[in-house]
């Protein structure tokens, strides 16, 4: 009924069609924010399902038209945010994690955006239908309440508006102080880790901190935390920088995100350990 109603022959016609919007980027395809789609629509509805007349179809349009809104907005802010993330050369499932975090802050910027619009349209015409859309908009915005308190709350510490933010000034927000997320930052925190290999041990520096099996410090400088990885036990250890080596490979593979990562070390206690350290499989 819906492909029929929008003016396709059936819906194996409109699927058809809609492949096409893939191959110009247009991944979204709004519905209801055509007023003729909604009339269409209503028309239809309540022609082929029995008990519900057209002013209720028609009314239902305007709900969704509303809620379509608010989604398709989501969808734009999402994906811009997308494409910024994947620039930072992350893996496929840490940018996943990350739009999962900003999709709720998303939901409550665009709630918020639309509350206020519609606030300034009752000031020129308290209407029926503004005081309907202000009341779904607010019945969304109680399921989005934390994030949205957030919301007004950095904004406030910014000075900035509600509708000048977008999910990128959000998750910054979210990242500042927290250390799973200093990579993400302008100036990231470097973290000195260490592995354990069985008897190995493997220190390095990383920018990633959920890849630390064990931390020994942090700085924003990276050299600071270059005499962390040289700590060793005088008279029984030694260190030394880990060539290219199967050994090396494998400490790579062992961690998330490897590129975030460097000054590989490996402390060992003879000449030969070192040899047979540099050829392990």
């Amino acid at each position: 009924m819906l492909s029929k109603a929008l003016g396709y022959k059936g819906h194996s016609d409109l699927v058809f069609f809609s492949k096409f919007r893939a191959q110009v980027k247009q991944p979204v395809m709004p519905i209801f924010s055509d007023e003729n789609h909604i009339q269409s629509i209503a028309y239809v509805f309540s022609s082929e399902v029995k008990g519900l007349n057209y002013a209720r179809a028609l009314r239902l349009c305007c709900f969704l038209r509303l809620k379509e809104a608010v989604d398709v907005k989501v969808t734009t802010l999402i994906l811009s945010l997308e494409s910024k993330l994947k620039a930072l050369f992350i893996t496929a499932e840490e940018c996943e994690r990350l739009i999962a975090i900003s999709l709720p802050y998303a939901e409550a910027i665009v709630l918020l955006s639309k509350q206020s619009d519609i606030a300034l349209k009752m000031i020129h015409g308290d209407s029926e239908q503004l005081k309907e859309e202000l009341t779904q908009i607010q019945s969304g915005m109680k399921l989005r309440s934390k994030e949205i308190s957030f919301l007004l709350k950095v904004t406030k510490e910014r000075n900035v508006s509600v509708v000048d933010i977008d999910p990128g000034f959000v998750l910054n927000e979210l990242i500042r102080n927290n250390p799973y997320f200093s990579y993400l930052q302008e100036k990231p925190i470097w973290y000195a880790a260490e592995i354990d290999f069985g008897e190995l041990r493997v220190r390095y520096l990383t920018r990633y901190f959920a890849d630390c099996q064990s931390c020994g410090g942090s700085s924003r400088v990276r050299r600071k935390l270059l005499p962390l990885l040289e700590d060793v036990n005088p008279g029984k250890e030694r260190w030394s920088k880990l060539p290219e080596s199967k050994l090396l490979s494998k400490v790579k593979k062992s961690i998330s995100m490897p590129s975030f990562s460097s000054d590989f070390v490996v402390v060992y206690s003879s000449s030969d350990k070192f040899r047979e350290i540099c050829s392990l499989g």
